[in-house]
């Protein structure tokens, strides 16, 4: 039985006011995976990694860490 990932995230989007930051973001990373965020500014990097941690609420999708909401 394959291994649920580590992180899980589901048709993320944020924005703010009326600047689409993220949208429909959808990635998995398993775990012993080594994960990269690389971009040009202000291409959402930080953004996508403040939502990753909680700081941030996406406008819509989820964020799963070990199978669980980190919404919750």
């Amino acid at each position: 039985m394959p291994q649920q990932p580590f992180i899980e995230i589901h048709h993320l989007r944020k924005s703010f006011k009326n600047n689409l930051v993220l949208n429909d973001i959808n990635l998995d990373v398993h775990y012993g995976d080594i994960l990269g965020v690389i971009g040009k500014s202000g291409s959402g990097k930080t953004t996508l990694l403040n939502l990753m941690i909680g700081f941030m609420k996406p406008d819509l999708g989820e964020i799963l860490f070990q199978s669980r909401d980190i919404k919750s």
